[in-house]
Order: C-alpha cells, then sequence, then structure tokens
C-alpha cells in the first residue's frame, strides 16, 4: 500500500521552500510517488513547514526533527521526538492512554489538546520535574488526584481548562487566577457538594455528567464574572428550578441540553444582561418562564427539538426573536 499525493514531485520540490501549511489527511495527499521511501525523502526536506495535520494516517511516520520551524502539529498518536520541536506552540493529540509530563516541559507549547478513543486522558506518573510552562489551554484531561494539581500549578497563565476528575477527587482551581473557560464532565458529585468549588474568575462554565440537583445551583450563579453557561445532559438533575435574587449578575448566553428540567421558575432580574437563550433537548420543559419578556437585553430565543411544549415557547416572549427547530 503506497500513498497518494495530488501534486507532482517537481512542483513539491521546487516550491517546497515556500509550502507552510502541509494537510496529510486521509484523503488530501499530495501526490509525490507511488514509492512511499521516495515520498517522505522529499517531505523530510520540508523544513519550513510551520503547520502540519496528519490525524487521519496512523501510518504516517515523519521525523519531526527536521522541521524546527514547526508551531502547529496534530497527529494521531505520540511520537518521542515531538518533545524536541522546540518551536512548537499548538499540539493536538488523539487516541492516548497517558500524557507524558515532558510534553508540560516544552518552550514554547501554548495550547495542548489530547483525547483518548473513549475519556479524558490522564497524566503519566514519573519522576520528571516540572518547571514553569506557557500553557494557555489544555484539554482533555482526567484528573486522578493531588499530585496532577502539581502541573497546574506551573501552568499559571492558563486561561482554558477542559477535564474529567475521578469520581472522587476534584482539585480547587482558585489558584489559576487567569483560568477563564471550564468545562468539566462526567463527575457525579453524589451527596458530598462540600468539594464543589469552581473558579471565582471564571467566564465561561460548560457542565456535563456531573449530576447537581438544581438547588445547589447557586454554586454557580455566585460567580461574579460568568458569562456563559452551557449545561449539557445531567449536568442537574431534577424536575423544578426556581432561580434566586443576586445570581446570574453578568451572564450573557445560557444554553440547556438535553436536561429533565420540567418547570423552571424565574424572574427578569435574576437574568438582568441575558442576550441569548438556547434550548435543545428540553421535551420535559413546559415553558420558558413568562419574565423573561421583560428582560431587555435578550436579543434570541433558539429552541432545538424540545417537543411539542416547545412549539409554544414563543408565546409570551413575541417581542423576542424566538427561532424552533
Amino acid at each position: 500500500m503506497f500513498l497518494l499525493f495530488y501534486i507532482s514531485s517537481q512542483f513539491l520540490v521546487s516550491r517546497h521552500r515556500h509550502l507552510h501549511c502541509l494537510y496529510m489527511g486521509r484523503f488530501h495527499h499530495i501526490w509525490i510517488s507511488e514509492n512511499i521511501f521516495e515520498a517522505f525523502s522529499i517531505v523530510y526536506n520540508l523544513e519550513k513547514i510551520r503547520i502540519l495535520d496528519s490525524s487521519k494516517d496512523n501510518i504516517v511516520r515523519l521525523g519531526f526533527k527536521i522541521m524546527p520551524d514547526l508551531r502547529y502539529l496534530e497527529f494521531s498518536e505520540l511520537e518521542l521526538s515531538i518533545g524536541k520541536l522546540h518551536n512548537l506552540e499548538n499540539l493536538c493529540l488523539h487516541y492516548l492512554n497517558e500524557v507524558p509530563t515532558y510534553l508540560f516541559n516544552m518552550p514554547k507549547l501554548r495550547h495542548l489538546s489530547v483525547g483518548g478513543k473513549y475519556n479524558g486522558v490522564r497524566f503519566t506518573k514519573n519522576s520528571d520535574s516540572f518547571q514553569i510552562n506557557c500553557l494557555q489551554s489544555l484539554g482533555y484531561i482526567h484528573i486522578v488526584d493531588s499530585e496532577d494539581e502539581e502541573i497546574f500549578r506551573c501552568s499559571p497563565n492558563l486561561h482554558t481548562l477542559k477535564c474529567e476528575p475521578s469520581d472522587d477527587y476534584l482539585p480547587d482551581l482558585n489558584f489559576l487566577s487567569q483560568l477563564q473557560s471550564l468545562t468539566i464532565s462526567k463527575y457525579p458529585f453524589e451527596s458530598d457538594y462540600s468539594v464543589v468549588k469552581f473558579p471565582m474568575n471564571i467566564k465561561k462554565l460548560t457542565l456535563s455528567i456531573i449530576c447537581l440537583p438544581w438547588e445547589k445551583m447557586s454554586l454557580i450563579g455566585i460567580l461574579p464574572n460568568l458569562e456563559i453557561l452551557k449545561l449539557g445532559y445531567k449536568a442537574f438533575i431534577g424536575k423544578i428550578w426556581d432561580t434566586k435574587d443576586d445570581e446570574f449578575q453578568n451572564l450573557k448566553f445560557l444554553k440547556l441540553d438535553s436536561l429533565d428540567l420540567e418547570q423552571w421558575n424565574s424572574s427578569h432580574d435574576h437574568f438582568p444582561v441575558l442576550e441569548q437563550l438556547v434550548l435543545r433537548n428540553c421535551g420535559y420543559l413546559e415553558e420558558i418562564p413568562s419574565e423573561f419578556s421583560n428582560i431587555s437585553t435578550l436579543q434570541e430565543i433558539k429552541v432545538f427539538y424540545c417537543g411539542k411544549k416547545g412549539r409554544n415557547f414563543s408565546y409570551g416572549n413575541s417581542s423576542r426573536a424566538t427561532r424552533l427547530w
């Protein structure tokens, strides 16, 4: 079996000094030769490549060390030579079992995205020493215990984190003073709500499968800087949500997706600056609170797949742009 490339070898060789982006997806190869060794001998000489996407070809094995200018890399698996890419800023790896901690010591790495086959990826436990790194975004990480917290403490500039905590451990991330976006999934809090501490500085929060009762929504409502809230499947459980005074004072975007909520009781001053409301797969919800028609900032309501009841959501909110799907 050989790779198919769609540009001639003469074209690539004569112009490779000006080629800065190479996508090697399953259906978007560049034609070089039926001889795979000849093909890669040319690719090896592309020293000026800065962006490489080879995520859909796990048979591709490139000599990354000869790409000193590489800034962005998307790859299906982990290659040891990736750690030698000292100018790499964005790294996306698929199908990992563990994240080696040496990646966090790469001098210019800003954005690291990793994914397991089904779940978040945990850190490798080894003796590597940590140093203050430049990471700004990290996901999708399985947080196991307090040892993992050390890595976060070496990432003071982290502003985006996507994580899956273990069943019995959720770190207090308030020490991440720059964190603005947090995604948490697959963490059933059950009855121990004392461990629930969301960072006070975040602006965007996405939750799913954490199974909090609606009565505990105040844990989120008190966040002073929160502007975007997305609640997915089983983020909260129960039939009734009663919002409270002095909560969600800066919330601009609210999305409820695949929840069993039936009754939503709220006042317009509970969401004083809300601009957009999105409901998706909320077939049990009886109605949108009528008080929402008095929210002066509300610009749009989107309703997706909410059944027969959803068709009546626009009633009482006729002054707003309501879109039904």
